[in-house]
């Protein structure tokens, strides 16, 4: 809080970038004069929320592990399937050692890998393993009984046999293709190209067949497609070549005679003698034309009396001298002008000098302007004579385009040729040749181990997802806990951490077994009962009271100006604001004269506390029934404190508290008392401690562990910001340092 004690030093300002200026490495937090508290880490927050919540992620975790191992054992029992693999290589069409695909699809294309796992799991491919390996007959595949009649009624009659018609199948091969289809898996490898295939069956010596059959099968269709289609290929292409050949001599010729006819000579493959003068001309005039827009604009300026920007005349050497030795003769003129008077001989001689130097400053300039004319007459004269060179060549132009796009046939009708003659020799070699894209990895080997169910797997699957479960269900239970626990939650709310953490009294601690469980009933409740809270002088070294003076000692470091008001709020009641201010006063007392002020006039308690008689108060010194001193009042146990009891309620305590009188007790309180502690009502419900920090000098906002929301919390420090309320830190009330977040306050064994 080192940051907040710079801040308060300027006249009791509020640091409005309090929410925006990032926290230090080590924030000075004073907690009874112990180490200071930095931000909890991820770490520490883990093991914190796991700690809290863990027996029913423990619970969790537990039944998800049980019902794993359950249903692992029933299916190794009933269940235990084989799935051996076989792997294919597929490379695109063009790879192998003889192809005349040379157009094929990429070594990364998708589609054509995609393509060859659906020839996998056709149905041709299908029927030709069910008839190789008979799978119609194994009663692993069939249907049952009266699946045959049925097939009948509704498709009508299969007596015809396989021998009329390949394709139609009986109910028996029809039910043993959809049981192959059915368990049969082909898969790719990641983004490579290989292709696995399996198939699952609970007779491992079966499914180790019917996937290498269908491999089999398939890589023998695949050669057979393949064949026929390089035959198909090579007898076009022969067809073409003649064809292609005529129309490649025709164009040849054609090309041959433009040139005797136009005089074009091909300087190279790309470019002829005609070309090369065209464009020569038009860089020319290209070059003429920027020339004359660039003097224009040369001249624009001149016209325009703005010759001192132009290149010409800012890099001219003559001209630079000539306006530096100007600029010394006006500046001896001006000097002898204020000393001799204006017709003394020597400032007219200088005048002279002046207007010389002038004279030939403007003689440059012109000289200047005359080349510039020049020069721009002459790329006029240029542009126009190129222009017409240009406008000579647009026939010879045309005859260009007419010979290149001769030479473009020519030329397309070759490559032609070339390309149909090379694939006519490459297709006699592939079609001679047995190579193909396509091999097999590896064939599919008889397993001795089931695939399906693995005991280990399921069990490690069942314990981690238990234990994800369980740590999920850690964090979904702390995550509807919107309360703060720790001065790390606190500084995540607010940008800052705590200035003081005040532990449970003992009080309080014998209100229920769980601490959170009873300050969770404590929140919208009353505050305990305030006559056993004055713990700094009933219990001075309890760790609450050396809470307190970590508190005085942070607004003491603060250097606020004497006298010091310092108003003590809170977000909502039951929050212990009342209890802070009434042994944060007692402590100052030690210190100075102090003055406690209830402002809580809605709700008062500070006079009941001290066993005193609250119905004559600040009511009555407002209303200008009572005078301030008779309404102070001085307790036995705390000669150096006086109280200012809230008095009798008022119908509306909002517009009393926003009366001028208010500033004007408090400023009569300080020519009497060193410290002012203010003790007023909750922020969120009222808007009454937003009127009364603007007469403090510093707000301390004391939130509750287990029962302050961070919502809250926040919306509060908002409204504190929105009024510029000068808010000198916070306080964590209420903390059971029992738990482990707080296990560092060990000390507190010292004062039992």
């Amino acid at each position: 809080m080192s940051r907040n004690f710079d801040l308060m030093s300027r006249a009791g300002t509020l640091p409005t970038a309090l929410n925006k200026v990032p926290a230090p490495a080590q924030p000075d937090i004073f907690v009874n004069n112990g180490p200071s508290f930095d931000h909890e880490t991820d770490l520490r927050r883990v093991v914190r929320i796991l700690r809290k919540h863990w027996l029913p992620a423990v619970a969790f975790a537990l039944a998800t592990f049980v019902v794993t191992a359950l249903a692992t054992a029933v299916m190794s029992k009933f269940w235990a399937t084989y799935s051996p693999v076989a792997t294919i290589e597929v490379d695109p069409p063009g790879q192998e050692a003889f192809s005349m695909d040379r157009t094929g699809p990429t070594s990364s294309d998708p589609d054509y890998v995609g393509t060859q796992m659906e020839r996998l799991k056709s149905d041709e491919l299908a029927v030709s393993v069910v008839r190789q390996l008979h799978l119609d007959a194994n009663s692993a595949f069939a249907k049952p009984a009266w699946y045959a009649p049925l097939t009948r009624i509704f498709k009508g009659s299969t007596d015809q046999g396989s021998n009329s018609n390949e394709l139609a199948l009986t109910p028996a091969e029809n039910s043993a293709v959809q049981r192959l289809q059915r368990d049969l898996s082909v898969d790719r490898k990641g983004n490579s190209r290989l292709l696995t295939v399996s198939f699952t069956d609970h007779d491992p010596v079966l499914a180790a067949n019917v996937t290498n059959t269908l491999v089999k099968s398939y890589l023998d269709g695949y050669y057979k497609s393949n064949y026929d289609a390089v035959m198909k290929s090579s007898e076009w292409l022969n067809r073409q070549l003649d064809d292609v050949r005529k129309k490649m001599e025709q164009s040849n010729d054609e090309v041959s005679s433009y040139q005797q006819k136009n005089g074009i000579a091909d300087v190279d493959d790309k470019q002829s003698t005609l070309m090369q003068r065209a464009a020569d001309i038009n860089h020319q005039l290209t070059q003429a034309e920027s020339d004359r827009i660039q003097y224009g604009a040369y001249l624009s300026r001149l016209a325009m009396g703005d010759a001192g920007s132009l290149p010409q005349v800012h890099d001219n050497l003559a001209i630079q001298g000539l306006k530096q030795q100007l600029a010394t003769a006006s500046g001896a003129l001006s000097q002898a002008e204020a000393v001799y008077g204006p017709n003394h001989p020597n400032v007219l001689r200088l005048r002279g000098q002046v207007q010389s130097l002038q004279d030939a400053t403007s003689h440059e300039e012109k000289k200047i302007a005359e080349g510039l004319k020049t020069s721009y007459s002459a790329a006029s004269a240029r542009q126009q004579m190129m222009a017409g060179l240009m406008k000579g060549m647009a026939g010879e132009m045309g005859k260009m385009a007419e010979y290149s796009q001769l030479k473009k046939n020519a030329q397309v009708n070759s490559d032609l040729y070339n390309a149909l003659y090379q694939r006519v020799k490459e297709a006699g070699i592939s079609a001679a040749s047995k190579s193909s894209n396509i091999t097999v990895g590896d064939r599919a080997r008889i397993l001795n181990q089931p695939t399906s169910p693995r005991l280990a797997l399921n069990l490690a699957v069942g314990l981690f997802l238990g234990l994800l479960g369980g740590i999920v269900l850690a964090f979904v239970r702390e995550n509807f806990d919107d309360s703060i626990h720790t001065a790390g939650e606190l500084q995540n709310v607010l940008g800052s951490a705590p200035i003081s953490i005040i532990p449970l009294t003992a009080s309080t601690s014998t209100l229920g077994n769980h601490p959170i469980s009873m300050l969770r009933r404590l929140r919208g409740a009353p505050e305990e009962e305030l006559s056993h809270q004055k713990f700094v002088i009933e219990r001075p070294r309890s760790p609450e009271s050396e809470a307190i003076r970590g508190l005085k000692t942070s607004i003491l470091l603060a250097r606020l100006r004497r006298p010091a008001v310092v108003m003590i709020a809170s977000s909502t009641p039951g929050e212990g604001k009342t209890t802070v201010a009434m042994n944060l006063a007692m402590s100052l007392a030690e210190q100075g004269r102090t003055c406690l002020i209830d402002a809580d006039i809605r709700r008062s308690r500070i006079a009941n506390a001290f066993g005193m008689d609250g119905e004559q108060g600040l009511t009555g010194v407002i209303d200008g029934v009572l005078d301030l001193e008779s309404a102070l009042r001085t307790p036995e146990s705390v000669p150096n404190l006086a109280i200012l009891p809230a008095g009798r309620p008022t119908r509306d305590p909002g517009s009393f508290i926003q009366s001028p009188a208010i500033d004007q007790v408090i400023e009569r309180l300080k020519d009497d008392f060193e410290f002012l502690v203010v003790d007023s009502p909750p922020l969120l419900p009222f808007a009454d401690a937003r009127i009364l920090s603007r007469s403090c000098d510093a707000v301390v906002l004391v939130s509750r562990w287990g029962v302050t929301s961070r919502q809250g919390l926040a919306r509060s420090l908002q409204m504190l910001e929105e009024v510029q309320a000068p808010v000198l830190g916070f306080v964590l009330n209420g903390v059971d340092i029992s738990t482990p977040e707080y296990g560092y306050m060990g000390y507190k064994t010292a004062y039992v």
